[in-house]
């Protein structure tokens, strides 16, 4: 995945940790790449946050100079369909599925967290199980860190 850099700055040593995040949001709101969430993600080893085809990232320098380095980002996003097991519920005839409710809380996490998702209304059989299709559009770490949440929830 190729990334270009949209624009960059530093922030001062004296952000805190628990601040950084709230700088970051700042930050994307006052360049105009607004993201409603930023946090730490392991995986990339920085404070990130989110949109359909940018990110923006903040990194502690070494202590000399100090402080944070941010930058805004754009990628391609990825595009990925996850099956998701339903209940069967029937309404007036006509066989629908529903999501659990930990499943549907989560979505509406990982929409924060930056990514485009679709439910699809109508209910498949997938090897032997009913499932609804979620199409997500993203970042592959949250596509992935979607996946992974899906998949434990089988």
């Amino acid at each position: 995945m190729k990334a270009s850099t949209i624009f960059e700055t530093t922030l001062p040593s004296v952000i805190h940790n628990n601040e950084i995040a709230a700088e970051m949001v700042k930050i994307g709101k006052e360049r105009g790449y607004p993201i409603h969430k930023a946090k730490l993600y392991k995986q990339l080893g920085k404070y990130a946050g989110f949109a359909k085809d940018y990110m923006i990232s903040a990194e502690k320098l070494p202590p000399i100079p100090g402080g944070w380095r941010v930058l805004i980002e754009s990628f391609e996003p990825q595009t990925r369909e996850i099956m998701v097991n339903v209940a069967i519920t029937a309404e007036g005839g006509v066989k629908k599925g529903a999501i659990n409710n930990l499943v549907l809380r989560m979505l509406d996490e990982y929409k924060k967290e930056g990514l485009d998702l679709t439910v699809d209304d109508e209910v498949k059989d997938f090897f032997g199980n009913a499932v609804r299709v979620i199409k997500a559009a993203g970042h592959p770490i949250l596509l992935e860190m979607l996946e992974e949440f899906i998949e434990n929830m089988r």
